[in-house]
């Protein structure tokens, strides 16, 4: 097993690279194949122990046997879709529903997953701003702003050169308020 790429996680393995389990829960399955070992990812299993998944490169891969009256059986018994319910693509792995309970394709799973940050950093602005109106109110407050900036690199790009600048601005909590 030397020689193969490793991955850290399986956010960082591209799409083409799949686990024996996910060459067979393809629309059109494929059969792991020994010569189409293409990198290993390290991960955590069921029970949270450290191990390691052989990926394959679902491309090189020859496709089972598998007749199509098979293939139709076998994904009427199917659980799990293939459909996203934001955008109705078809995809040829099978979808997660982790979020909301619904089948959603990487793109719509990735806007919905920015959606709810972009939320999540309204809500966080809102609670600040609250936090700093409160502040400047108090008695005896003073408000400190420092604007620090890295010098550039030498032109020899070698050494930084030493010192740091700073502005800063002082105003009081009556000027702040106003």
């Amino acid at each position: 097993m030397t020689g193969l790429d490793s991955y850290a996680s399986w956010r960082d393995v591209p799409s083409h690279l799949l686990s024996a389990t996910l060459l067979g829960e393809l629309e059109f399955p494929r059969k792991p194949d020994p010569a189409a070992r293409a990198a290993l990812v390290h991960t955590r299993d069921w029970s949270d122990h450290d191990t390691t998944v052989t990926l394959f490169d679902a491309r090189r891969c020859p496709p089972t046997g598998a007749s199509a009256g098979q293939l139709a059986a076998a994904a009427a018994r199917a659980t799990r879709s293939r459909v996203c319910a934001d955008c109705a693509a078809w995809c040829q792995r099978l979808l997660p529903v982790d979020l909301d309970g619904r089948p959603l394709c990487p793109a719509c799973r990735s806007v919905l997953l920015l959606r709810r940050a972009q939320a999540q950093a309204a809500d966080d602005r809102a609670a600040a701003a609250a936090q700093l109106h409160t502040a400047l109110h108090w008695p005896d407050v003073a408000v400190l702003q420092v604007d620090v900036t890295t010098p550039e690199r030498t032109p020899g790009l070698r050494k930084i050169r030493t010192g740091i600048n700073a502005k800063d601005d002082l105003a009081d909590g009556a000027a702040a308020a106003r």
